[in-house]
């Protein structure tokens, strides 16, 4: 197992059940007392240690997670600030930049964007948040705007969901309850893909071996739903076919 999947797997345990409310940030991968918890682990206990020292020595893919736990669980501004950096470059861009890929752009996928907010929110100015904010919204009302007809047969979750599961986190990145309930019920939104899309098992309706693609976006998504206060929208939502997201999972 990858040295940062154990340490994000410690984080993993805690249960939020509650009203809903608006968290204090971070809060879509970890929560500040969790990111605590972490630190004081790896400080303390020498399998953790050993494990985050070996992260520190991976390359390659996952950067922007490696670079996000340096910064919220250790402390690493250096690491906050290369994100920071990037985030701050999205400022004023629109996805219609994107429509002349494939599939109009729906593979385009930006939801690091939402979660690197969520983190390095302390390094930015309030002139740097209003800017991104307002970027965020113009993805969302992009697409909310989405007028493709979505069937079981038109439409696979990793080449049509990337850009409109990055809407979703974008929502719950500026913590907006009208505009999660508008994304989430969305054309080709959440519960479209829990009610029409899979079925009653959670089985992704063509070509299984894609399955797992939107995976961590799914999660990332229900889990800050969750530290909203949120989860009857998230892990706690039945589709009209009886798809759950812990059947998607175990399926």
């Amino acid at each position: 197992m990858k040295p940062l999947l154990r340490l994000l797997l410690l984080a993993a345990a805690a249960t939020y059940v509650g009203a809903e409310s608006v968290p204090d940030r971070p809060f879509m991968i970890w929560t500040r007392s969790e990111a605590d918890a972490l630190r004081a682990r790896i400080e303390s206990e020498p399998w953790a240690k050993a494990r985050y020292e070996a992260m520190l020595k991976e390359g390659g893919r996952g950067g922007t997670m490696r670079n996000l736990f340096r910064y919220v669980v250790m402390g690493d501004q250096k690491a906050g600030e290369a994100e920071r950096n990037y985030l701050v470059g999205i400022i004023g861009t629109h996805p219609a930049k994107a429509e002349k890929l494939e599939h109009g752009g729906r593979h385009y996928d930006c939801s690091w964007d939402a979660l690197r907010y969520d983190c390095v929110y302390p390094l930015l100015t309030p002139e740097e948040r209003s800017g991104i904010e307002k970027t965020f919204r113009e993805y969302v009302a992009y697409q909310l705007e989405d007028t493709k007809e979505y069937t079981r047969t038109s439409w696979l979750p990793n080449m049509q969901w990337p850009r409109p599961m990055a809407a979703h986190l974008m929502a719950v990145a500026l913590r907006d309850r009208p505009l999660i309930d508008r994304i989430v019920n969305s054309n080709g939104g959440w519960k479209w893909y829990l009610d029409h899309y899979i079925t009653s098992e959670g089985f992704y309706m063509e070509e299984f071996g894609k399955q797992y693609s939107m995976i961590g976006e799914m999660l990332f998504f229900c889990r800050a739903l969750e530290r909203m206060g949120l989860d009857a929208i998230g892990y706690g939502y039945t589709g009209s076919g009886g798809g759950t997201m812990r059947k998607y999972l175990e399926s």
